[in-house]
């Protein structure tokens, strides 16, 4: 926020996000390049700008200053609220996950969100918090595939209903009853190649003819919907952006066509808040997901 203007100039040198400005050239210095505010744009490129494909490296806070912060000029990153919102950055890319509480773990309000963007570049030592990565292993770019994994379970199944299980089968029917650990022989392979070629089954609701794993073990058709994801869809899983995602996927996907992008924002928020506190939906363990 600006500081209050005195006649001829400012009472302070520090204003727009907090950071110090130049006074002859008018760019504030954010530690990794400088930006400036007359023209909404950085000198220099940022540094993540492989990992944030999809924006201009030349754009702060991807276009979204309401949304995101930047402290230093490094892109946006990793510190959650218990609905599985990204509130904040550390300015350090470490993939670190911190989900934020208030004192007695209740949700934030909106407000306490807000704040908590502003205190965001003390982390690791900012206050109530949950070091998610020290304590499960969980990084921030497993964190949203994993969550992006659960939505696409849940965008097969459709809105109305719960999310596809690993026993799915066409038409809301089940292949099996049994779990996976009761009986594993179950799941020996995909359920069309006994007689039923090419009807989709399972979680993400595979065909037949396109899955080539050994199995159709949990695990297995976890690994096999992270293979079938595009480079490009890949990305866009790890960023947790689902207006890109849905544009990188609905080609493997085709339910994620019938999605409004806001719509399945609120559904991956969901399941990342649920991942954050470790009711994850995913059979996978974590630290077996990311792409080698």
């Amino acid at each position: 926020m600006l500081a209050e203007q005195k006649a001829g100039g400012y009472s302070t040198k520090y204003r727009f996000t907090g950071k110090e400005v130049d006074e002859e050239t008018g760019l504030y210095y954010f530690g990794a390049r400088y930006y400036d505010p007359r023209i909404s744009l950085w000198f220099g490129v940022d540094p993540l700008t492989e990992k944030y494909f999809d924006y201009s490296p030349f754009t702060y806070t991807a276009d979204n200053p309401i949304k995101y912060i930047d402290p230093d000029g490094r892109g946006y990153g990793d510190i959650y609220n218990l609905d599985g919102e990204h509130i904040g950055n550390d300015g350090i890319d470490d993939k670190k996950v911190y989900l934020k509480h208030t004192t007695d773990n209740k949700q934030m309000t909106r407000e306490q969100s807000l704040a908590a963007t502003n205190m965001a570049q003390k982390a690791p030592g900012v206050s109530n918090t949950t070091d998610v990565t020290s304590q499960t292993g969980l990084n921030n770019d497993e964190l949203n595939l994993r969550s992006s994994l659960s939505t696409l379970k849940q965008a097969e199944a459709g809105s109305a209903n719960s999310a596809l299980d690993y026993n799915s089968w066409n038409n809301g029917s089940t292949f099996t009853n049994d779990s996976y650990d009761s009986n594993p022989s179950a799941y020996s392979e995909h359920p069309g190649k006994n007689g039923k070629f090419g009807s989709a089954a399972g979680a993400y609701q595979f065909l037949s003819q396109f899955y080539n794993e050994s199995d159709f073990s949990p695990q297995s058709q976890d690994k096999a919907a992270v293979s079938n994801m595009t480079s490009k869809s890949y990305k866009s899983a790890l960023s947790g952006d689902m207006s890109k995602f849905i544009g990188a996927t609905k080609g493997r996907w085709i339910s994620l066509n019938y999605w409004k992008a806001p719509a399945l924002q609120n559904v991956f928020n969901k399941y990342r808040a649920n991942e954050l506190k470790g009711n994850s939906n995913i059979a996978t363990p974590i630290g077996n997901l990311l792409r080698r």
